[in-house]
């Protein structure tokens, strides 16, 4: 059964393009609407990132009226429909059968109404479709209602919904964090007793949903909703309980100082209570942040980001008395570090005072370009291999022991200086 629509959809301008997926279809005697997230968007006042339709045109009947067309999953009815620049999902009415995997729906059955479409769906503020064309709205399980009510509850039951799939309990609490809404209280008490299905969703999915959580404006709430629910212990049980608060307020503290922290910056203030990191060199050794960044499959790039943060975590919590000393910190752990590091240190609790002190003192060394770098040096390793009559491991001696010359003094740092420096044995001025 179809309703009045509500004045945001009403008044939203939807893409063209989209508008004329949805004519075609009804033109062709079938019923269509947008779904979903984007409904859901729209009626929170946002702009949705991207539109899918439900309709009751099987997918041969779809891959017919259209053009562009890429058949992404026939056996759930879905194909991609593209319209100028515009993709949209389009995927026909569908009921599910028993979920044996944890994931997945061991059969579909096709559909003729918007209804029985939405039944199968995880939460009531995702189970809305909007017919634009016709202005239709359906809502049967109360959606717009739980959004003003700023709920997150599962179409049904809520054990049967968590126990079909398990990436369900994540996303409640990720749509919970993410739309700023609360978990209503049936929902948030058939998370436990369902994790055992979490448990069985792949860790690449499971990153995903967490990722997103993590991302959001106020990730520290999302990690408190885990921690009640119990998914914490599951997800990341690398952090105990014990750990959490702290974990929390370090999130908020680095949010506070930079709202649009990148990711590898908000897992590191996340992991920052894990076994410290140290050095060899400039290779971080491996530690429990690693190995749970690895088994929730993270890149080996954001893992190698992650590593040399936590590496040089102590950088801007220490003294750097002397402008030599400084050059000397800020080339141990590279300068595009530098700013991640002391909002790092934001994080981890540092005073303000010493901290702003700090980045000052950066700024004025840093304003002179001083060489930092065996790249920055004024001559190179051919030229080194030249004056020495040797080449191999003596090289990266010499060049070492000229980077450290100058970082002492940068006024060294001139071909003359360095060659006299190589023959004498001596770091005299230039």
């Amino acid at each position: 059964m179809t309703t009045s629509a509500p004045a945001q959809l009403l008044r939203f301008d939807f893409p063209p393009q989209l508008l004329t997926i949805l004519r075609r279809l009804a033109d062709a005697g079938f019923e269509a609407y947008v779904v979903g997230g984007s409904v859901r968007d729209i009626l929170l006042g946002k702009a949705p990132q991207d539109f899918d339709i439900a309709t009751s045109a099987r997918a041969e009947a779809v891959m017919r009226l259209f053009r562009r067309v890429v058949p992404t999953g026939l056996k759930h009815g879905t194909v991609l429909v593209i319209q100028g620049e515009l993709k949209a999902e389009v995927t026909t009415f569908r009921g599910e059968g028993d979920y044996l995997d944890g994931r997945h729906p061991e059969s579909v059955v096709f559909l003729d109404d918007v209804e029985g479409d939405l039944a199968r769906r995880d939460f009531t503020i995702n189970a809305m479709a909007y017919d634009p064309v016709r202005q239709r709205f359906a809502d049967p399980f109360d959606g717009r209602l739980d959004l003003t009510r700023h709920l997150v509850r599962c179409v049904g039951s809520a054990l049967d919904r968590f126990s079909e799939d398990g990436l369900r309990v994540l996303r409640a609490v990720r749509f919970a964090t993410t739309l700023g809404l609360d978990i209503e209280p049936e929902t948030m008490a058939a998370i436990a007793p369902t994790l055992s299905t979490f448990d069985k969703v792949s860790r690449e999915r499971q990153r995903d949903e967490f990722v997103k959580l993590l991302e959001s404006a106020h990730p520290s709430r999302g990690i408190e909703l885990l921690k009640e629910s119990g998914i914490l212990s599951r997800l990341l049980p690398e952090l105990s309980e014990s750990a959490i608060d702290d974990a929390r307020l370090r999130l908020d503290r680095l949010l506070d100082a930079k709202s649009d922290a990148s990711l590898e910056l908000r897992l590191s203030a996340l992991l920052a209570d894990l076994a410290p990191a140290q050095l060899f060199g400039r290779v971080a050794q491996k530690t429990q942040a690693t190995a749970l960044l690895r088994r929730l499959r993270f890149s080996n790039a954001e893992l190698d980001a992650v590593q040399k943060r936590l590496a040089r975590r102590e950088f801007a919590l220490m003294e750097h008395a002397t402008d030599a000393a400084l050059r000397r910190a800020v080339s141990s752990v590279t300068p595009e570090l530098v700013p991640d590091l002391l909002l790092l240190a934001r994080a981890l609790g540092a005073d303000r005072e010493r901290e702003e002190a700090l980045r000052t003192h950066i700024d004025a060394v840093l304003s002179t370009n001083p060489p930092l770098a065996i790249v920055d040096l004024a001559i190179d390793g051919d030229r080194v291999a030249a004056i020495l009559g040797k080449g191999g491991p003596a090289i990266g001696l010499a060049l070492n022991r000229l980077l450290d010359a100058v970082l002492d003094e940068p006024a060294l740092n001139t071909p003359e200086a360095l060659e006299a420096i190589l023959c004498t044995g001596q770091e005299g001025a230039p």
